[in-house]
Order: structure tokens, then sequence, then C-alpha cells
């Protein structure tokens, strides 16, 4: 990877941290409270099979259940954990959105200003500040992995590559639970 991408990649992250900090003073609101502080099962130490095998309050979101449940293993119902997080994952999918428009040939100059609209656009405030919204940038994270994984299995025709373009659609699949 060239100078400039591995400079403006830090860009990105650092400046979801920049564009998003005010974020980190809020506390719970809305949904977040149901979501998170009303669901005991966050904070169960092994409750790790259990996010895979029922829904949380009539949702099948797993990865997100995991999510809160990292951020309160590190910082109990503290919610500047919680919105670090969300903003660190809002980094890092500007950051594959960048390098997935890489894998494709695009110019250093356009893929650039296609990742700052990215982390700019303000279509993506809500699910950074708002952290019931959790799961879409999951979704976000997860289908940005499927398609650079993707683009990688299609070059380069690796089995391994493969692997890790069908575990991001695994990982990235939430559904509403029957019923």
């Amino acid at each position: 990877m060239k100078k400039s991408d591995i400079l403006f990649s830090l860009f990105l992250l650092v400046g979801a941290g920049l564009l998003y900090s005010p974020s980190l003073g809020s506390g719970f609101v809305f949904d977040d409270e149901f979501l998170i502080v009303g669901d005991h099962s966050i904070r169960e130490p092994d409750n790790l099979p259990g996010f895979f095998l029922r829904p949380s309050f009539s949702y099948y979101r797993p990865l997100r259940s995991i999510s809160y449940h990292l951020d309160y293993r590190h910082w109990g119902l503290n919610p500047l954990g919680y919105h670090l997080t969300s903003i660190i994952l809002h980094g890092i999918c500007a950051l594959l959105f960048f390098l997935l428009l890489k894998s494709r040939g695009v110019g250093f100059q356009v893929r650039a200003g296609a990742g700052l609209l990215f982390l700019l656009h303000p279509i993506a405030t809500e699910p950074v500040i708002y952290l019931s919204a959790r799961a879409e940038l999951l979704g976000t994270l997860f289908t940005l992995l499927f398609l650079l994984a993707g683009t990688n299995f299609i070059a380069s025709g690796r089995p391994g590559r493969a692997l890790a373009w069908r575990l991001s659609v695994i990982a990235g699949a939430g559904r509403r639970s029957p019923g």
C-alpha cells in the first residue's frame, strides 16, 4: 500500500473520531434504554451462545447483542464506551469503502473524495450517535467486508478468499424472528 493510502486511511479513522466526538458525552436515549440498559442478557458473562439461540426483544440480531455485551464487559453501563465503539465502527466502514474502491482500480483522488463523502454524509449520523441503530453500522461493516472479500476472491480465485467472502455473508445476516 502506498504512503498516501496509509495516511488517508489514518485520516478517515481520526476524522470519524473528531467528527462524532460530541456524541461521547451523550447518554442512553429512547430505545437505547430498552435495548441496552433493559437487556439483562448482555450482562451475563457466558451468554455468547445465547445471542445466537434466542432473539433479543423479537429481533434476531446476535452480532448487535454481542457488540453490546463486549461494550458492557469493558464499560459497564457507561454510554461513553458504547458511543466510542460506534464511532470506531463508522471509521472502519469509511476505511473499508476506501479500500473497496482501491481494489476496483479507482484513482486516489476519486476514492479519497468518495471515502470522505462516506465519512461526512449526514445519513450516517443516526447509526453512529443513536446506539440502538448499531445494527446498521454492523450491517454496513459486513456488507463492505463481503464486497471487498468477493472482489478479492474474483481477482485472485484463491479458496481462502472465497471462505472470507462466505463468512462475511453469514455474519452480516440479520433477520426478524418469526412470530
